[in-house]
């Protein structure tokens, strides 16, 4: 998300205190102005977590006894009207004059096993243990977490048929993160019932930082992101246009 998409790493964080808002409302049925207020600072900040929120969030009344399913469904969209009407300055305009909009270009170069993070690879055996016994245990993290990588992984392949708006590297993100997160559950399930699993966990821990040293270009892209439009070379002309 560093690698240009600014909006998205600030966006990134808001998802995710969206959706356990969300789905804690939808499980108690209650509506909160916490949760609308999240949801608009989403559909504020980026396109793609807002959209990649709302489809996670389907799941969660389905995984509500059945009694239940209604008033989880009510709340949720309850939620969401309410900050589609409080962002309305916002969408209105946007999706009036989406033909203005400029388009992100074609798919990129990129192939799901041979791109995929070596870390992310690693914890492929640990998503594996979080979706067996997270569905065993009810770990409603488990089927959010693994929508999350189904609903990125299709639009990863086949969105840019559908709208070209679903580049296939805007999906990467949420697919390497569900797995990185599917991963770490599946440890922590593993560790739960263990003696002594603070340890365990430092073990996991000190392990991923060792992994996770390498070469990146983070430094490179973050200076180039924060340092602002003001010190790019085509300031003065992006200025004139505006």
């Amino acid at each position: 998300t560093l690698a240009g998409m600014i909006a998205n790493s600030i966006s990134f964080p808001i998802m995710l205190l969206f959706v356990t808002h969300a789905t804690r409302d939808a499980t108690e049925a209650r509506f909160r102005v916490r949760t609308v207020l999240l949801l608009a600072a989403l559909l504020a900040s980026h396109f793609f977590t807002s959209l990649m929120a709302i489809l996670m969030l389907a799941v969660v009344p389905l995984l509500q006894p059945r009694r239940r399913m209604l008033p989880a469904f009510t709340a949720l969209v309850a939620e969401g009207l309410t900050a589609a009407l409080f962002m309305a300055w916002w969408l209105i305009p946007l999706i009036a004059k989406s033909a203005y909009a400029v388009d992100f270009g074609g798919n990129w170069n990129v192939d799901l096993v041979r791109h995929m993070p070596p870390p992310a690879a690693l914890l492929l055996p640990f998503a594996t243990v979080a979706v067996v016994l997270g569905i065993r245990r009810q770990v409603i993290l488990v089927p959010l977490a693994t929508s999350m990588f189904a609903t990125a992984a299709v639009l990863f392949l086949v969105g840019f048929s559908i709208s070209e708006v679903f580049v296939n590297v805007r999906l990467w993100p949420f697919m390497t993160f569900s797995l990185l997160l599917l991963g770490a559950t599946g440890i922590g399930l593993l560790l739960a019932n263990r003696k002594a699993p603070h340890l365990g966990v430092g073990a996991v821990l000190l392990v991923a930082l060792t992994l996770g040293i390498g070469e990146n270009d983070i430094r490179s892209w973050s200076e180039w992101n924060y340092s602002g439009m003001e010190a790019k070379p085509s300031w003065q002309v992006f200025k004139e246009l505006v």
